[in-house]
């Protein structure tokens, strides 16, 4: 008898490990999905206006007074999650620290 209890708490480990890894797969799809269907930033839109400035120092990354959007054209009609105008404006200087994870958040 002792075997049949062997056998059966395997099948039981086994069984939840199965729907853990289902689950899993599922979250990864979705993920995948995500990161091929979104709209991502696709344009650069560079004001000739401006004059080219100097850095002084070539070894910062950053921003100095500037906007990112996902789409140019204005919103239509009801505003969706995926369709809503998003407009990271970046006033003044935007630096990102070195050998660290920078984030830029808020409200969106």
């Amino acid at each position: 008898m002792p075997i049949f209890s062997l056998i059966r708490m395997q099948l039981n480990t086994i069984s939840s490990q199965i729907t853990i890894i289902i689950q899993a797969k599922v979250s990864l799809d979705r993920f995948d999905n995500f990161l091929k269907e979104t709209e991502l930033l696709d344009s650069y839109a560079n004001d000739t206006n401006q004059v080219p400035r100097t850095v002084p120092n070539s070894d910062v990354i950053g921003f100095k007074d500037a906007v990112f959007s996902w789409s140019e054209e204005p919103n239509q009609g009801a505003v969706t999650p995926s369709r809503r105008s998003f407009r990271l404006k970046v006033d003044g200087e935007l630096l990102f620290k070195e050998g660290g994870i920078n984030l830029i958040i808020g409200p969106t």
